[in-house]
Parts: C-alpha cells; structure tokens; sequence
C-alpha cells in the first residue's frame, strides 16, 4: 500500500462510480464489491451507486466506499435496469466522476441509456461482459436478435473487458470492433493464492464430501448433479450445495423422490462457504453457461479438484488436465456421474499445484489492471477537451 501523501494525490486525481442494482447473491456484484472496496483501500474515491442498498453481498462493501441509493428502494422488476440507469445519470451529473464501471452484461444497456442522458458531459464508460455472448439454449432467432442488441448498447461503452481471451475471441463476431476497444483482465477471485491449511481427511468410515456453490436457478442445473449423484448407487458420498434461489422448493422435491435426503443437503447462502472447501474431495458445477467460473477459480485455490460441465468458452483452459478435474457435457447426468466415479479412483493431486494453476486471478493484480485502464481512459478524455 502505497503511503498517505500519494494515497491523498491518488483520490483528487480519480472518482470511479460503480453501478450495480443491488447486495443479492450474484457473482458480477460480489466481484464488483470487491473490486469496490480494493480501490478504496488504495485511496481512490469510489461511489457504488445502486437501486437498493441491501442484501446479503451489503456487508462486503468497505466503509471506505461512498454508497448512493434513491429514498425509494428500486427493486428487480420490469424497466428497473431503465430506471437505475436514469437514478445513476442524475448521480453522475452531481458527482461528476471520471470512469463509470458496469461490472457486467446486466449492465450495459445501462450504459447506453446513461450516455444519451448525459451526452457530452458523460464520464468514460467500462463495461465488463460477464458471459459469453454464444448461448446453444437462445436458438436462431433469439440468439440473432440478441447479437443486435448488444452490438447497438456496446456502441455507448468507450472500452470492454472481458475476463478471458476465450471470451474476447467469442465475441468477435458479433461486436465487429471489439480488439480495438477491449482488454483482457482476469477474474479478481483470490485475495491471495498459495495458503493452504491442513487437510483433516475422512475417516474410512465417513462419506465422500463433495461440494456446490450457486445460486438455485435454471441457469446453474442444480438438479442435473442431484441426479449424478442418484446414479452412483452408493451410500458413502456427501454432497453439500451452499446457496440460495426459487428453485430450492424444486429440488428439495428432487432430493426427496430420489431418496437422497442423508446424501445432499441445501445448505443456503453464505459469505464464507470457502471456508469448508478445503474439506471436500471434490468440487461440482453443473451450470448450462457461464462466463467465467470463478467458484471453480475458488476451488482450484483450495486445492480441490472440480468436476464440471462445459458451460464456458474458458472452462477447458482452466481445467487444463486431468490432474485439475473434468469438463463433461452440459445436460448429461451420466456423463456427469462418471466423471465423479473416476475422479474419486484417481490418487488426491497435490493441493499446491493446483493452487499454483490459478495464481493470476488474485484481487491485487486485476483491481491495479482496471485503475491503469481508467486513468489511460480519462486522462485520454482530459486532454481531448478545449482548452
């Protein structure tokens, strides 16, 4: 951390405003919390401006960060994205910061509505696109239409981020510019990488600990590894899920119908399931897409090998052996529960190697590529004004 006198310099020179709808469980909001308050401690001037100021994610939010919310809390419903983006023009006009973030797809038609609002008073607008921009669920006509949309909202973004290079390159064909106008920065999973605690390993006589992490909907196909878990025909294997969603109703059904009560446990959401990570054998995820995994980041760090659909364009270079887990195809509980089957014969890989494998996605590295990018962007932006 560097000291006072240039930590004070640092937050005359730079203002980030974060936008974000609100504090529930989502991965783009968590990374952008923690991205949020990284700055902070490192004496830049950031604002979150939001729709609703709780919710579970609230308490990641360092006191450091200046938060804004409209007196009457806007919830997820029709046309809030429209109404956040026009509460957030307002708050940029007053604040006048230098870089505005949109941490991801949800995002960037807020984006577009902002900069016709402000129009040239408008800051420099960074858009992190969160998933992959190729879904084989969209269909032809979906997926057209979608290709339009997002072409015509990443007009108004001045750069792109994107969070692999497999992503970059996915979205080539759809947003003609996009070398030009974006960057690669990993992930900002880890707050640090390489610290691995003794394992406390099961007893010959205690069940296999798997572990999940995600929220309950359609989206991350819970039930798909319920009915993995089903095939094994085994007592000896536990499978611990944290999160929380509209589908837990569904799949405790699932887990009942299929007998699996002792086997899966829904465990809710929580800040800190990482916690427990460490004692599992193996990590699962089941999801149909995504964009970049990074609870799979999260389980590489603890040493804990994954076993996972292929539901991102970055999933292979991430598990890029054997010895990391296993990519299987998506919607396939039998290929699913396989994988697990022949990841459990195989001999425990080392704990630090895997570690090792993911020591670029640390907070530090990723929140210090963004401020280099911002300042480029709004020093670019300062020297183009009349003088």
């Amino acid at each position: 951390m560097r000291d006072e006198p240039a930590r004070r310099l640092k937050a005359d020179l730079m203002h980030i405003m974060v936008v974000i709808h609100d504090f529930q469980p989502g991965g783009v909001e968590r990374i952008a919390i923690r991205l949020a308050s990284w700055w902070a401690a490192d004496g830049v001037r950031v604002t979150v401006t939001c729709g609703t100021p709780t919710g579970p994610l609230k308490p990641l939010l360092s006191e450091r960060v200046s938060l804004i919310a409209p007196a009457r809390e806007l919830k997820r419903a029709r046309f809030s994205r429209l109404r956040l983006a026009l509460f957030a023009a307002r708050v940029a006009r007053q604040s006048r910061p230098d870089v505005i973030f949109l941490p991801g797809n949800y995002y960037v038609g807020v984006g577009s509505v902002m900069k016709l609002v402000l129009g040239r008073e408008c800051p420099r607008i960074v858009s992190k696109l969160s998933n992959p921009l190729h879904r084989g669920d969209r269909g032809r006509f979906r997926q057209w239409t979608f290709d339009r949309a997002i072409r015509w909202k990443t007009k108004f973004s001045d750069h792109l981020v994107f969070m692999s290079s497999e992503l970059q390159e996915d979205a080539r064909t759809v947003i003609q510019d996009v070398l030009t106008k974006s960057i690669v920065i990993p992930q900002p999973v880890l707050d640090r990488v390489g610290r691995i605690k003794g394992r406390v390993e099961a007893k010959s006589d205690e069940a296999i600990e798997l572990m999940a992490a995600g929220r309950l909907v359609p989206q991350k196909n819970i039930g798909l590894m319920i009915d993995a878990l089903a095939r094994l025909g085994t007592s000896s294997v536990k499978l611990t899920i944290f999160g929380e969603g509209p589908d837990r109703a569904k799949l405790e059904t699932k887990i009942t119908m299929l007998g699996l009560e002792r086997h899966v446990e829904l465990a809710g959401y929580t800040n800190d399931w990482q916690d427990r990570l460490q004692q599992a054998r193996l990590f699962l995820l089941s999801s149909n897409f995504e964009g970049f995994p990074s609870v799979v980041i999260e389980a590489l760090a603890a040493g804990v090998p994954v076993i996972a659909t292929d539901c991102s364009p970055a999933i292979h270079s991430i598990l890029k052996s054997d010895e990391f887990g296993t990519v299987v195809a998506t919607g396939d509980p039998e290929a699913f529960a396989c994988a697990i089957v022949e990841c459990l014969r195989r001999s425990r890989p080392e704990p630090s190697v895997l570690a090792k494998s993911v020591e670029n996605f640390q907070l530090e590295r990723s929140a210090q590529a963004y401020l280099s990018l911002f300042r480029e962007l709004s020093q670019a932006r300062a020297s183009s004004r009349p003088s």
